[in-house]
């Protein structure tokens, strides 16, 4: 009964997550000149790749491309995410990135929006493998 509560609100959390980061990402659209977002469906489509991306092609990329990364002092990370961001633009249609900065500026509000999220929203399993909700 309780993995079913776990795995509950984990799923309604992660669905939380991926609304309200799909707001950000209409909002970040609405800010950033060269971004642009047709519809909601496609944000929530767009925060739900992004999603899918970061969590499991992003750790690859980062082990394969960690020398470079360790040569340009962490600048490389920055490049790979607006890789990733401009990756989703060419897939998703609707979901328009028109500049290299346009995505820079993007992917660095996208983070702040993420890193919000985390402090309000976040959950998990701490180190003594117990669950722990913030809310």
């Amino acid at each position: 009964m309780v993995r079913n509560y776990i795995f509950f609100t984990s799923v309604m959390n992660y669905v939380i997550r991926i609304l309200l980061n799909s707001i950000g990402i209409v909002i970040l659209a609405n800010i950033l000149p060269g971004v642009g977002v047709d519809s909601w469906t496609t944000a929530i489509i767009v925060a739900f790749l992004l999603s899918i991306i970061n969590v499991f092609v992003k750790p690859v990329l980062t082990v394969l491309t960690l020398p470079i990364t360790i040569l340009t002092m962490g600048l490389f990370y920055l490049i790979l995410n607006v890789l990733i961001i401009m990756f989703v633009a060419n897939v998703v249609p609707g979901f328009h990135v028109a500049t290299f900065w346009s995505a820079v500026f993007f992917g660095i509000g996208n983070m702040l929006i993420n890193g919000a999220l985390d402090a309000v929203l976040g959950e998990g399993i701490d180190a003594s493998g117990r669950y722990n909700r913030k809310y």
